[in-house]
């Protein structure tokens, strides 16, 4: 049973036995079905072996799946602020890829965020949308400052202009922390 295995994960990790530890970070956790706090503990674990990219990548998820709780928000914002500081490369992002969050302004000046990811239930309504979809195809590799055909028609083109780029999990934090600022 998957919560045997998780309590002995934390066993392992307290009685330094990092090999077993290991093996269960290394075997296939799917955390779509289970607990906020089972998800909590297994980002942590991943965090204490250095594994951070992953250790980010679930609490992203876990503050996705429970995006209306607000202590998930003041989780995902303290666990940011406890990372390891030297050993977040891929936090700072300068062309945009998948997992990067992008700020565009189009012709008449409006601002619009959108989020590049690597999966088949991105959700507009979240700002995300998948890596195949045309946006993100003429977004790919660009830099702040590069400009792209945005919009054609036969009447008439519209160019954007790309003003920000961050990582997901950058963007992620500053949306939390805007949402304790309302």
């Amino acid at each position: 049973d998957f919560d045997m295995r998780l309590r002995q994960a934390v066993i392992n990790l307290h009685s330094n036995d990092l090999k077993e530890l290991d093996n269960f970070l290394n075997s296939l956790i799917d955390i779509n079905n289970l607990s906020l706090e089972a998800c909590l503990q297994i980002a942590h674990l991943y965090a204490a072996r250095g594994l951070n990219q992953k250790s980010f990548e679930i609490m992203y998820e876990i503050r996705r799946k429970f995006f209306n709780n607000g202590d998930v928000h003041l989780k995902y914002i303290n666990f940011f602020f406890q990372r390891e500081k030297d050993a977040d490369q891929f936090l700072n992002v300068n062309n945009i890829c998948i997992d990067t969050a992008v700020c565009i302004k189009d012709n008449s000046g409006q601002c619009e965020w959108y989020i590049i990811e690597d999966r088949n239930d991105a959700d507009i309504s979240r700002s995300e949308i998948n890596l195949k979809h045309p946006l993100a195809q003429k977004m790919l590799d660009k830099s702040v400052g590069d400009e792209f055909l945005f919009k054609e028609s036969q009447f008439s083109k519209e160019i954007a202009k790309i003003t920000e780029i961050k990582s997901k999990f950058v963007y992620a934090l500053h949306e939390s922390l805007r949402l304790f600022e309302k």
